[in-house]
Formats: C-alpha cells, sequence, structure tokens
C-alpha cells in the first residue's frame, strides 16, 4: 500500500470520529465547553482534508468553522435552525467524502450556511482558497483516529496504520495522526460468536465436573464404610476364630489395600475439587474477556439514526429536533445489530404517525418544531432504551376500532379495554392504524419485529403515553448475551429454564389460595391481583396435577415490563448460569433461546411471550382494582345446632364467618380482630345480647360494627329495647328464613 492510501486511509478514519463527536455535543442550548470542542474538531477537519487534498471537505468545514465561531462570539444562536444546518452540513460531509472534487457551492447546506453567515460575503469567503499559513499547520492533536465500522468487524476497530517514514520532501502536514499506543486487530464477528458458544458449551462442562466430583464424593465415603466393615469383621474374625491368627498377615495386607484405595480416592476427590474450580475460574475470565471484547459503543450502531429523521422529516414538511443521548454507552455488539432495524422502524413510526406538521401544532398550543429523542441508560444490570416524542400521541379510538375490525376484541370487551391492553396491540404483526401504506410505514410490521426480538433477547416491551403529549417506548434487554442467569423449573418430567431478572418471586401456596375472577384463576395476596396461568398448559403439554401429598403448589411470578403472571410449575430445580442461544428454526414461539447443559438441550422461555400467550390475551380486567376480601361476619348463638346452621348458610353465600357462644366470648372474639358485621342472639349465658351491644356501642373502635339481633321471642318491648341500644337490625326467629336474613344482611355489607 503506498503513502496515498495510507493517508486517505487514516484521514478517513479521522472524519468519522469528528463527525459522530460533533453530533453527540451540538444541541441547542450547548455550553460554551461543548461548542468549543465542536469548533475545535472543525478545525482539526478543515486541517486534516487539506493535509489530503480534499477540497470539497475543507470548503465546508471552513463554512462550518466560521459558523461556530460566530456563534461563540455571540453573534447567532444556537437555536434550532442553527443546529440543524449544523448537522446537515456534517451529512453534507459525509456525501461529498468520496467525491473531492465536488461542487460545495451549489449544495443546499453550503447556501443555507452562507445566509446564515451573511450572504455573498461569506460565501466568497468561503468558497475561496483559504491563504496559505507561514508553514502548512498539522491538525491538531486528537484522539487516535479509529477506522468505519466494518460489516466483518464488530469489536472497536483498529486505528489507523503506523506511519511509514517520510518520503523526501514530503508535507510535513500530510502525516497521519499516531496512534495512541492502545493496540486493537480486527476480528470477524462469526470468530467472536463461537469464542462465546465455545465458553458456554465450557460452562456447560463444569456441570459434568461437578457431577464427577460428587461421584468421588460419594465413592470415598463408601470406600470408609467398607472399611469400617472390614475393620468389625476382622475383629469377629479373631474372636470366635482363634486360628485365624495364622492368617493375619493376609488379613493385614487386605486392610491395608482398603485403606490405601480409600486414601487414593480421597486424594483423587480433593485434586478433582481443586481442578474443577481453576477450571470454573479460567472459564469465568474467558467469558469475561469475550464479553469485553463483544462491547460495542452504541454510537456505531445508532449514529445514523439522526441523519435519517432529519431527511424523513424534512421529506414530509415536518419539523423535527431529534436527540440522542447516552450512545457513548457500550453493549454487546449483537445485541445492539439486533435492535437497529426495528429501533430504525420506531423512529420511522414517529416521524410517519407522530410528528405533527408546524400548523397542525400551533393549533393546539404546541411550539411549531417536533421533539424526538432516543436514551439509552443503564437499569440495574440491564439496558434501557427509550424513545419519546411529544407528538400527537396514540390514537385509542382508532386502536380499538381496528382490534374489533381484525377479530382481536368484541364490541362489549373493547368497550373496557384499558389504554395498556389497547397499546399492546401495536405489538402486533400487521397491526397498523395507518390508514393508507406509504413509503414511511403502514404495513405494521416495525413494532411487531421489535416484540419478536427482544423476546428472543430476554428483553421486555412496554408502550403509552407520554404525558403531556405523545408517546413513550420503553425497551429493557440484558447489556451481554455471553452469560444469563437461569431459574430451572421442572413441567411435566421436562425442564425449562426462566432468565432470573423476570423472577419477581417465588411462593409456595395452598390451592385453596387460587381464586377465580371473571372466570380465570388469580392469585391474590392482600390487595394485589396477579393473573394465574399453567407453564404445561401454555406449551400445550396437558394436564397434571400441580399438588404435592400436602396441598400445596409452587407459583413463579414473572414481570415483564409492568405486567405479572403467577406461573404453576410442577417444582424448582436450581439456579444455573448459561449461555443463552439463538432458539432453532421453527420453534415454537414461547421460547426465546436454548443452552446446552451436560449434553440436553434445554429451552429458555420468554417471560413476555409467556404473559402474552395467556388465554384471553391481555390483563385480566375487575369491577375494582382495590376489591376487597368477603366480608367477615361474627355470629354468636348458645346452641351449636342455630349456629352452624348460620355459618353453613353464610358460607354459601361467600362470606367468611367467625363463630362465638355468647356475649363475652365475642367481645374477647372481637377485641382481638374486628369483623365486618355482628349477629347475635339475645338470650345467652354470661353475656347476653343486650350486654354484648352494650358493650359493642361503649367501645370507640368497635362501635362502628354493625350488629343484628336474632331472637326467638317476639315481643315488642325486647325489639324496642334492642333498638335502642344501638341495634342495627332485628329479626325474630319465628319469621326465620334464609333469603330474608341474607337480604338484611346486605344492607350493611357488599355482597362477596
Amino acid at each position: 500500500m503506498d503513502i496515498r492510501q495510507l493517508l486517505l486511509d487514516a484521514f478517513a478514519a479521522e472524519y468519522r470520529e469528528h463527525l459522530a463527536a460533533m453530533r453527540r455535543l451540538t444541541a441547542a442550548g450547548a455550553g460554551q465547553a461543548e461548542l468549543a470542542e465542536v469548533f475545535r474538531r472543525a478545525h482539526s477537519l478543515k486541517g486534516a482534508a487539506r493535509a489530503v487534498d480534499h477540497q470539497a471537505i475543507e470548503q465546508l468545514a471552513h463554512r462550518l468553522e466560521s459558523l461556530l465561531e460566530r456563534v461563540r462570539q455571540g453573534g447567532l444562536a444556537l437555536d434550532p435552525p442553527v443546529v440543524r444546518a449544523v448537522l446537515d452540513a456534517l451529512d453534507a460531509v459525509e456525501d461529498v467524502a468520496d467525491d473531492p472534487e465536488a461542487a460545495v457551492a451549489k449544495l443546499p447546506v453550503a447556501q443555507a450556511l452562507d445566509a446564515l453567515l451573511g450572504g455573498a460575503a461569506a460565501e466568497a469567503a468561503a468558497t475561496a482558497e483559504p491563504p496559505p499559513d507561514p508553514e502548512p499547520p498539522a491538525p491538531e492533536p486528537s484522539p487516535a483516529p479509529e477506522p468505519p465500522p466494518d460489516p466483518a468487524a464488530e469489536i472497536p476497530p483498529a486505528p489507523a496504520p503506523l506511519q511509514p517514514a517520510a518520503e523526501p520532501g514530503a508535507n510535513p502536514a500530510a502525516r497521519p495522526l499516531a496512534p495512541s499506543g492502545h493496540e486493537t486487530v480486527r476480528i470477524r464477528a462469526r470468530h467472536l460468536d463461537g469464542l462465546m458458544t465455545t465458553g458456554g458449551l465450557l460452562l456447560a462442562q463444569t456441570s459434568q465436573q461437578a457431577e464427577v466430583g460428587r461421584r468421588l464424593r460419594v465413592l470415598h465415603d463408601e470406600a470408609a464404610a467398607l472399611r469400617r466393615t472390614w475393620e468389625r469383621s476382622r475383629a469377629e474374625l479373631r474372636r470366635h476364630e482363634p486360628a485365624a491368627q495364622s492368617t493375619a498377615s493376609p488379613l493385614e495386607a487386605i486392610d491395608k489395600a482398603i485403606a490405601g484405595l480409600g486414601r487414593r480416592i480421597g486424594e483423587l476427590a480433593g485434586l478433582q475439587a481443586t481442578s474443577a474450580w481453576k477450571t470454573r475460574r479460567l472459564i469465568d475470565q474467558l467469558q469475561d474477556d469475550v464479553s469485553q471484547a463483544r462491547l460495542i459503543p452504541a454510537e456505531e450502531v445508532f449514529s445514523g439514526f439522526g441523519r435519517m429523521v432529519r431527511d424523513l422529516a424534512r421529506e414530509s414538511g415536518k419539523l423535527v429536533e431529534f436527540q440522542m443521548t447516552g450512545l457513548e454507552l457500550e453493549a454487546d455488539r449483537m445485541i445492539l445489530q439486533a435492535l437497529k432495524d426495528p429501533v430504525m422502524h420506531v423512529l420511522r413510526n414517529a416521524v410517519a404517525h407522530g410528528a405533527e406538521l408546524p400548523e397542525e401544532r400551533e393549533r393546539v398550543g404546541k411550539p411549531p418544531v417536533n421533539r424526538l429523542a432516543l436514551t439509552l441508560g443503564l437499569q440495574g444490570t440491564r439496558l434501557r432504551l427509550e424513545v419519546s416524542d411529544d407528538g400527537r400521541g396514540l390514537d385509542f379510538g382508532r386502536i380499538r376500532a381496528t382490534a374489533v375490525a381484525a377479530g382481536l376484541l368484541d364490541g362489549a370487551e373493547a368497550d373496557v379495554a384499558g389504554e395498556a391492553e389497547l397499546a399492546r396491540f401495536l405489538l402486533r404483526d400487521g397491526f397498523s392504524t395507518a390508514r393508507t401504506v406509504d413509503r414511511l410505514s403502514g404495513r405494521g410490521m416495525g413494532l411487531g419485529v421489535l416484540q419478536e426480538v427482544l423476546a428472543r433477547l430476554q428483553g421486555d416491551l412496554e408502550i403509552g403515553p407520554n404525558h403531556p403529549h405523545g408517546t413513550r417506548l420503553e425497551m429493557s434487554l440484558p447489556m451481554s448475551v455471553v452469560r444469563t442467569d437461569l431459574l430451572l423449573v421442572a413441567c411435566r418430567d421436562q425442564t425449562f429454564a426462566l432468565p432470573a431478572h423476570a423472577v419477581d418471586r417465588v411462593l409456595r401456596i395452598r390451592a385453596s389460595e387460587i381464586a377465580t375472577v371473571e372466570g380465570r384463576p388469580v392469585l391474590r395476596q392482600g390487595s394485589t391481583v396477579t393473573a394465574m396461568s399453567i407453564l404445561g398448559d401454555l406449551l400445550g403439554m396437558g394436564e397434571d396435577s400441580l399438588t404435592d401429598e400436602s396441598g400445596f403448589c409452587v407459583v413463579v411470578i414473572l414481570r415483564a415490563g409492568r405486567r405479572r403472571v403467577a406461573m404453576l410449575v410442577d417444582g424448582l430445580l436450581e439456579m444455573r448460569q448459561a449461555a443463552v442461544q439463538e432458539p432453532p428454526a421453527g420453534t415454537d414461539p414461547v421460547v426465546a433461546g436454548t443452552f446446552l447443559r451436560d449434553g440436553r438441550p434445554i429451552l429458555v422461555l420468554s417471560p413476555a411471550l409467556l404473559i402474552d400467550g395467556q388465554p384471553n390475551q391481555g390483563p385480566v380486567r375487575f369491577a375494582s382494582e382495590e376489591r376487597k376480601a368477603p366480608p367477615s361476619i361474627l355470629v354468636v348463638d348458645d346452641s351449636i345446632t342455630t349456629r352452624t346452621l348460620e355459618k353453613s348458610i353464610l358460607e354459601a353465600e361467600g362470606f367468611r364467618v367467625r363463630l362465638a357462644v355468647d356475649g363475652q366470648d365475642a367481645l374477647d372474639s372481637l377485641r382481638r380482630e374486628p369483623v365486618d358485621l355482628v349477629i347475635s342472639d339475645v338470650e345467652m349465658p354470661r353475656m347476653d345480647g343486650f350486654g354484648l351491644l352494650q358493650a359493642l356501642k361503649a367501645d370507640a373502635d368497635l362501635s362502628a360494627i354493625p350488629v343484628i339481633m336474632l331472637t326467638s321471642r317476639d315481643a315488642r318491648d325486647q325489639v324496642q329495647r334492642g333498638l335502642e341500644l344501638g341495634a342495627d337490625a332485628y329479626v325474630t326467629k319465628q319469621s326465620f328464613e334464609q333469603r330474608t336474613l341474607l337480604e338484611t344482611i346486605c344492607q350493611f355489607v357488599d355482597p362477596p
């Protein structure tokens, strides 16, 4: 390779680095420090372009430098028009990169820059050949350039090759920048993937080593037991067979052989344990190294989104201010590459569906410029990506109508469907609210593809309104696919894995704790109600008993974003760390990946798809989200027959029932735990019903409890006395009917 090509390679790496940094630093309201850095890079870009005689980039960089200088001096404000001009200039640099002789003055962006700089005088100054310096300046020092991303090189690319010795008479300014000292090499992505797969297989092999160690320990214990048995047998033999003394030498030989065997097994078990521990440490180090090698800044994958949004906005006649933050964050190459196309579709949808024309925004009191943002950050150990805008937002009426037309909801379901449930329809393949199909959108593929990608990567996706205006889409996914913590569960004599990050909690409950709402099983924990599913049913594996001999069930509560589901499984096995790989072609969509353990494939299930796969798609809807437990009633009567009859009637209607044998027993019980209603007989030993009524009304903590008096005497004076003492109702046993009692109760408490 000749000197000229080396210079061009170095320049290509340098100008891309400058463009990426300037795009990141340029924003409305940027401070003086950011402006100074952008100005410095524009100056360096101009010098580097001059060094390789790239006149087109040199002229654009000179205009850009002049504009930034004007902003720094206060002659121009860094408002949206200026920011757009700067970003358009950076896009134009990429456009003319392969054409050094391009007519820059005829480009619209050059004319826009000239207009901002003051017209023809600025244009003449910009298009003229810049006066030579006394000595051609070398480009200002800057971080070592890196070559452009290569589809085959998915780790941070190598810097430009070391410069050869300058030829006699060569221009010193033409020397490429020296490397920073951090040597890097290019590795094809498939080789890194191969290293990751190998590391995963080695990790699985450590499980086999652990099993070998366990068996060696068992063998050592068996050898020790054999030695003890032999010693007892030898002692018995000597005691009962004195003649056996003559065979002492052979017995001692057997004794030594057994002892030696046990000792050697113990030494082997210790050696194996040490070797397995060291092997695991080396595998951990290998996977850490591979994980680090696979990390790249998000900017390398997402940097082109800015120009795409600006082009789409310009074509559609909309004003869009697009900001990307957190692009310096590093994540696994495979994850970022998998997200690139789906996120691109999301941004296109935001411009096509969400962004409004200036006159539309002004009519509703919004500023004329739409705001669109892509934000990356960390949420614990997971990558969080958010796309938000302040546009027209989700049209829930249109979504509801489209869902009904597609047969996804009937009219009654659509009327009560909440916003969160409706928004999730947008994540279905082919679901689109666009009235026409155009170049930007309308086929309903973007969000469906994103949902599928995130499910495969063990990620979560939520979509909903962005307050006060617009739409917000949030994604959460792992930073790396090298290793994943998994919970292994049993289901129908098979083993499945659930990502540990999605496991909210694990419970062991009685089958009687499972309630039913609208014909569907739910788990109630205080005021929280969680929809419940059976893992075997979702996987099409048939029904089976999920309770053990003591009547308990194992429940894993999974979460995906804001959604939760209680999943019934046959049992819990263990926590395991493993490499999750792509699922095989044709795998059920519930499966998100596989890993190998002891040579067997184990399916890793996607929590998001498990939740979406519940019967009657969507979350369980309740008449009231704060629905209380069934009312509790205390029945007070000295007759066991009456108590039993009333208890059976009330429990059949769904009430919770407690019993007391007289007024004193009832008062003690209520002071320990109040109830919603008391039904009391009048004539009872120790404390009768009137005494109980007086005690309750005198107790500030119990006085609000309604009391129904139930008596066999239909004496007017007794009824009057009970009402004067504060009884809320009075029912005589002569006219006692089940329906009468229930109607009276429902006057004071809501039916279950």
